[in-house]
């Protein structure tokens, strides 16, 4: 998979980016309250932007912390069904952000590494710049999430445009919703679909209902749904919905 159309897109990427990493109140100042939290996550399926990469369960543990400011977080995936022979983890990834509320919109930098062991010549470990803004409407919050691939598949884009919203419902039960739209560059799809056509590629619908154990230990049980808006997406075209039902084991704050 590799790509050649690189374009205007990452100078502007870089640039944005750049610009909201360097000193500004509120990013990188070090003074919310240090934090520490970890979970495990199994999953029906590893559903990623709306492309399905395994064909049964896994299982998906994280650990998060925050340092000067920056939220770090280390993920991983490992197939409960080892489809191709290998066993073990065959993905980990590793996420910074910031945070920078402006007046009323929140704009949120990031950066998101991927890496694939055992896998390089199929999945070369990629990076990419991310940059999301967060706008309060009422009890929801409307975001327009942004992300540049720099390295493997230089120029591809993915973008959501979504809502997320959630409430206690008592001191041990609360709920957590999201509703996103996606769209991915010609770049990206040739990359990870090998179709040169950029689209609107999804409708996903994300539920949660976290349950409070003891102390900082809760249980998360959750469902995602995602409508295909593409033939290219589906593996077949009669079939437009992909699923998944999951359930988090999470100690810490998050």
């Amino acid at each position: 998979m590799k790509l050649t159309g690189k374009g205007p897109s990452l100078a502007i990427g870089l640039s944005l980016v750049l610009f909201l990493f360097s000193p500004i109140p509120g990013l990188g100042t070090g003074q919310s309250e240090d934090y520490v939290g970890a979970s495990l996550d199994l999953n029906s399926r590893y559903v990623w932007r709306g492309m399905a990469w395994s064909e049964g369960s896994v299982l998906q543990p994280s650990a998060w912390t925050n340092l000067l400011g920056y939220n770090l977080m280390v993920w991983a995936n490992y197939p409960l069904q080892q489809e191709s022979g290998r066993k073990g983890f065959n993905e980990f990834d590793f996420f910074v952000q910031g945070t920078s509320p402006r007046r009323a919109i929140n704009v949120v930098p990031g950066l998101n590494i991927y890496t694939y062991p055992g896998s390089a010549e199929e999945n070369p470990w990629t990076v990419e710049l991310a940059l999301t803004f967060y706008i309060p409407l009422g009890p929801v919050w409307v975001y327009q999430e942004n992300n540049l691939d720099v390295r493997a598949y230089s120029g591809a884009y993915y973008a959501e445009l979504g809502l997320e919203a959630g409430n206690d419902i008592s001191e041990t039960l609360s709920w957590e919703a999201s509703l996103a739209l996606s769209y991915a560059s010609a770049d990206f799809n040739q990359a990870y679909l090998n179709v040169a056509q950029g689209a609107l590629t999804a409708l996903g619908l994300h539920y949660g209902l976290e349950v409070r154990i003891a102390g900082a230990l809760s249980i998360l049980p959750h469902a995602e749904v995602t409508y295909l808006l593409q033939d290219f997406m589906r593996d077949d075209p009669s079939r437009a919905w992909r699923a998944n039902i999951g359930l988090t084991l999470a100690f810490g704050q998050d």
